[in-house]
């Protein structure tokens, strides 16, 4: 059935002439590795002062084929391959509010002799430069129900190289509203949205205004190695002719992993497959896929800051050891001796027993109990900055009673 389909696809036969080749159908927009999300989108942003940078890579076979009928109804490339590299750049501008650049690069390929006389292959040549801002109107991570919500609009500029199928002859734009919960360590995500764009033609793929949608799902596989897994699906139909026709339909797959590095996780490496799940425009037979990133957070422009006082708390609890009330005493005495003009930072963490988002719960009240209590010390509030880590640093093994103690702690951090 799927063969059939495909010698429908884009060309009834070699004959029909057409109008125009500018579409770009490499699909394939990477996130830094940072964030939640691979190809999609989550309620998560960068803190503000955050930079990412990241290098993407894949392999993409067949993203667009030609259909021959006449007695030989079997399917050929139209662009057999693409190897493309995309450079990432993100900016947490505010905590609610992320931008990013993605410029994709083939570093090769390869365009199959079905509208132009001989085969075109090669490289270096540029994509269409992508543009997205991320706008956080609901945490997922801190609000009551773990329900985010975000918008995400998009504009592409025309970059890229039309007569290989890697850009599109205009601007186009639109944007996602984003839907994602957390069920503990389990990460669901939901993006709808739409494309505007001008009217592209080849043969009789008429492409024009689409609807955007795809689902998403995400959970760590290994909390003390930093491996995650994503599981995504994702596509796209055009408005006028609304899931009515396989060709202006593309819906792809994709299963990803994770691995992160440094003791903040900033360093994130992902490999990946895809799966074209229909023969519409852009959807690969396959695409294997890699990506690194690194990120560069605000707290390193800063001051280095170091642990002042350490605040131990019982299992599950978020009132801290009385005997500990003599260590936030110091802390207040310290921080008025410095002259009442100094910021501190005070982390929350808790051991490794219970899911990933209980815990990120139970740090932010251990976390806001201390805070509460430097404030009755008589600490300005806006000297106080929070920062919630749960189990992600743990101090000790998560394997003794010992370590699991050390763990559940609160650091009052100054700095140099």
């Amino acid at each position: 059935m799927k063969t059939f389909l495909r010698t429908l696809l884009l060309v009834s036969t070699l004959f029909i002439s057409f109008s125009a080749q500018a579409l770009d159908v490499q699909s394939f927009n990477p996130r830094t590795g940072y964030l939640s999300g691979y190809q999609l989108y989550t309620s998560q942003t960068l803190p503000a002062g955050y930079i990412s940078l990241g290098l993407a890579a894949n392999y993409t076979s067949n993203p667009l084929e030609v259909g021959r009928i006449a007695n030989n109804p079997r399917v050929n490339g139209l662009v057999d391959d693409f190897v493309t590299l995309n450079y990432l750049l993100s900016v947490g501008v505010t905590d609610w509010l992320t931008l990013n650049a993605d410029m994709p690069m083939n570093a090769y390929y390869n365009i199959a002799p079905a509208f132009i006389a001989t085969r075109d292959s090669g490289g270096t040549d540029a994509g269409d430069l992508r543009f997205t801002a991320q706008i956080k109107l609901l945490d997922a991570q801190t609000s009551k129900n773990n329900w985010g919500v975000a918008l995400v609009p998009f504009v592409t500029a025309p970059t890229g190289n039309l007569g290989r199928y890697f850009g599109d002859a205009n601007w186009t734009g639109g944007g996602y509203a984003v839907v994602d919960k957390l069920f503990g360590d389990n990460h669901f995500y939901l993006n709808l949205g739409a494309r505007f764009r001008e009217r592209e033609v080849i043969s009789n793929l008429d492409v024009k205004h689409e609807m955007l949608y795809g689902i998403g799902y995400q959970r760590p596989i290994s909390k003390e190695y930093g491996w995650h897994a994503m599981l995504e699906f994702n596509g796209s139909t055009t408005f006028s002719k609304f899931m009515d026709e396989e060709v202006t339909s593309p819906f792809e797959g994709h299963l990803a992993v994770q691995k992160r590095w440094l003791k903040d996780r900033n360093l994130v490496g992902t490999l990946g497959m895809t799966y074209g799940l229909t023969v519409g425009y852009s959807a690969p037979d396959y695409r294997i896929q890699s990506g690194l990133s690194y990120t560069f957070g605000a707290h390193q422009k800063k001051k280095t800051p170091f642990v002042f006082e350490t605040v131990h708390f019982p299992f599950d609890s978020d009132r801290y050891y009385k005997k500990h009330e003599e260590f936030l005493d110091r802390v207040a005495k310290y921080w008025k001796k410095k002259g009442k003009n100094d910021d501190m930072l005070i982390r929350g963490h808790t051991d490794g027993l219970g899911d990933n988002q209980y815990n990120i719960n139970l740090a932010n009240r251990r976390a806001n109990r201390v805070k509460s209590s430097l404030e009755s010390k008589g600490v300005s509030s806006k000297h106080i900055k929070t920062e919630v880590l749960g189990e992600a640093e743990p101090q000790s093994s998560n394997n003794t009673d010992r370590g699991r103690h050390l763990n559940r702690r609160v650091e009052v951090l100054f700095y140099k």
